[in-house]
């Protein structure tokens, strides 16, 4: 007796192509994406199944959202409170910026629930010797609380340097939060935080990923680069915690960046999302929803010159918000 291998061949496409659907359209994403998926699932069955698993997976939604609302909602209350407070309808050269960008401004208010900041204070640095000293003097002056979010929290010189000055920080009574990723932050293991986790401190791998090569997501990494401080100074832009981004590396030579350092209500955008990234990857240590308001979000009165909003993409966005406003 002869074996149809024509039908079993019939078979497995029907099952590959089924099960292909199946997969791409049990979670939500962008159309492109969706037939870029089934295109790899219905024509390569096992390479494009085992491709899927490292890059295709998203996260439960029940993981990334927690707070989501009720951070909005203080965001609402103190941006109201500082418009009382600074005059909401003053113009000024930025002002006149924001109505020409007007079309971007109400795209990531929509998409992103990315309010408008007016009258921040920004200092821009370009070199990272300059940068490190500013944040280092910040942190020395916390009196509250510091959140650090980094790629890359390398175990070096800058590393041990700012590790010991938050232990010391977490000694005095402040509370000190880290999120580091395990890929960007490689060598970087939960024995380096321990010293300040038996100072009081709380450090843990984005999403609690502990080993990289457990971790098969491995498109959903972590490249943000925040830190907020008493919630009222708060740094982002493309500098890591690393000695070469100090210009000590040899191989990297002279490090070009650009990071920013906020005063004012903008901070508020950076401290609402390292309050989501915290509460999706810390199993304990959650930040409780009665302690948001006054204590992460205090009203300030600063007035500086520069309008911007905060905003945000990764696992627990729909759409590429960014991409979508530089092409528009």
């Amino acid at each position: 007796m002869n074996f149809d291998w024509s039908l079993l061949f019939n078979i497995v496409v029907v099952v590959n192509a089924v099960l292909a659907i199946f997969t791409v359209f049990r979670e939500k994403r962008d159309i492109a994406a969706i037939w870029a998926w089934l295109l790899v699932l219905v024509f390569l069955p096992l390479v494009g199944f085992i491709a899927y698993a490292f890059l295709g997976r998203k996260l439960p939604k029940n993981r990334l959202f927690k707070l989501h609302k009720h951070v909005q909602m203080q965001l609402d209350e103190r941006l109201n409170e500082q418009r009382k407070q600074l005059g909401h309808n003053a113009k000024t050269p930025a002002d006149e910026v924001v109505l020409r960008s007007r079309t971007a401004v109400d795209m990531f208010m929509t998409t992103d629930a990315a309010f408008l900041s007016r009258q921040n204070k920004v200092h821009i640095y370009t070199n990272g010797n300059d940068l490190f000293h500013r944040v280092i003097e910040d942190i020395e002056g916390a009196k509250k609380s510091i959140h650090i979010e980094f790629y890359t929290f390398y175990n070096d010189q800058i590393g041990n340097e700012i590790l010991d000055l938050l232990v010391k920080k977490a000694k005095q009574g402040v509370e000190v939060r880290v999120i580091y990723d395990s890929w960007g932050s490689m060598g970087t293991t939960r024995k380096f935080f321990q010293p300040l986790i038996d100072a009081g401190g709380h450090a843990f791998p984005f999403l609690n990923t502990r080993s990289v090569l457990l971790d098969f997501r491995i498109n959903f990494r972590d490249h943000r680069k925040i830190i907020v401080i008493d919630g009222t100074i708060g740094y982002t832009g493309g500098f890591n915690i690393g000695d070469q981004y100090l210009g000590r590396k040899k191989k990297f030579g002279h490090w070009r960046d650009t990071h920013i350092r906020i005063i004012g209500s903008g901070v508020f955008g950076l401290q609402a999302r390292f309050i989501l990234d915290w509460n999706a990857t810390s199993p304990r240590d959650q930040i409780d929803e009665e302690e948001v308001e006054a204590k992460y979000f205090p009203v300030t009165t600063t007035k500086g010159n520069v309008n911007m909003q905060i905003v945000s993409s990764g696992p627990d966005s729909d759409c590429n918000r960014l991409r979508w406003a530089t092409s528009s």
